[in-house]
C-alpha cells in the first residue's frame, strides 16, 4: 500500500512539475498590426504567420502537434466568449439581463456571417505536426514573390495583387478539380 502511495505521490510531483514548466514559458506577444494602408515590411510579414503557432507550441520545441493546435484553440475559443462577454455585458454586473441579451440578439440578426465564414475546410485536426520553420521559410518565400519592385516592404497595390492572383490559381484548382472525373472509391 505504501508503495502505491509512493508511486502515486511522484505522479502528482511529476504533473505538478510538468505544468509548472508549461505555464513558466514567457506568454508570446501578439505580432505587431500595421495600420490598414501601410507598407508591410518582412519581418511584419513573416511573423503575423508565425506567431500562432508559436503561441501553441506549448513544449517550444518548434512543432506544432494536433494535440497542440487543438489546446490553443480551445483558449482562443475561450478568450473569445470572454470578450464577447464582457462587450455583452453593458452594465457590468457580471450577467447578461434580458435587455443586454435581446440586444445582442439584435446585432446578431443585423450582420450576417462572412462568406468565408461558412466554408468547410476540411478535417482540419487530420494533418500531421507544423514544423515552424517550415512556415516561416514559406512566409519569407510568399513575401518575396509579393514584392514585386524588390523594396523589402509590400505596399497596399502588392497586397491586393498577390490576393488577386491567390484567387484566380484557387479558381483554376477548382475547376481542375470539378473537370476531372472521380474515380470510384473501390478502385
Amino acid at each position: 500500500m505504501s508503495r502505491t502511495l509512493l508511486i502515486g505521490g511522484f505522479a502528482v510531483v511529476a504533473l505538478a512539475a510538468a505544468a509548472g514548466v508549461a505555464t513558466a514559458r514567457p506568454p508570446i506577444e501578439p505580432a505587431p498590426q500595421a495600420a490598414p494602408n501601410a507598407p508591410v515590411s518582412r519581418t511584419d510579414f513573416v511573423e503575423r504567420r508565425v506567431q500562432p503557432l508559436a503561441a501553441a507550441d506549448a513544449d517550444g520545441d518548434g512543432t506544432v502537434t494536433r494535440e497542440e493546435r487543438l489546446a490553443r484553440a480551445m483558449v482562443v475559443r475561450q478568450e473569445r466568449a470572454g470578450a464577447r462577454f464582457e462587450r455583452l455585458d453593458t452594465d457590468n454586473d457580471g450577467k447578461l439581463s434580458r435587455e443586454e441579451f435581446v440586444a445582442m440578439a439584435e446585432r446578431g440578426a443585423a450582420r450576417p456571417r462572412p462568406e468565408h465564414a461558412r466554408r468547410n475546410h476540411g478535417p482540419r485536426g487530420e494533418r500531421g505536426p507544423v514544423r515552424i520553420a517550415d512556415v516561416r521559410a514559406r512566409a519569407d518565400q510568399a513575401f518575396t514573390r509579393l514584392d514585386t519592385d524588390s523594396d523589402g516592404f509590400l505596399s497596399v497595390e502588392e497586397r491586393r495583387a498577390g490576393r488577386e492572383r491567390g484567387r484566380e490559381r484557387m479558381q483554376q484548382r477548382l475547376a481542375a478539380r470539378e473537370a476531372s472525373p472521380q474515380a470510384p472509391a473501390s478502385e
